[in-house]
């Protein structure tokens, strides 16, 4: 089984917005958060939940302010590995927060 790194990149919506879904981007049967990067783009502070949605979610960021002009980075690994996980995130305000990241996937 072959291990790729993805880079990721989305826009984060005041409604959950889907980050990334590896069983629909790529076809693989597995895939690895390695890293994630969320830049306010906007100059007033933003609140964004991130979280891997399952049956029970599992929160990556809870209720976490970014400054306006400043980023939060995370740094772990989440494995999703059901073709219903989705890496999803909201924000208190639309489209001013940009994510990037890098996800490792399987296939």
């Amino acid at each position: 089984m072959a291990s790729t790194p993805q880079p990721i990149a989305a826009i984060v919506l005041d409604s959950a917005t889907t980050i990334y879904d590896p069983f629909v981007a790529s076809g693989a049967t597995r895939g690895m958060i390695i890293y994630l990067n969320f830049l306010n783009t906007g100059s007033v502070d933003v609140t964004v939940d991130c979280y891997l949605d399952k049956a029970a979610d599992i929160y990556i960021l809870d209720d976490k302010v970014i400054p306006g002009k400043g980023n939060v980075e995370w740094s772990g690994c989440i494995t999703m590995d059901t073709a219903s996980d989705l890496l999803r995130a909201i924000a208190s305000v639309t489209s001013v927060v940009h994510v990037t990241g890098t996800v490792v996937e399987n296939a």
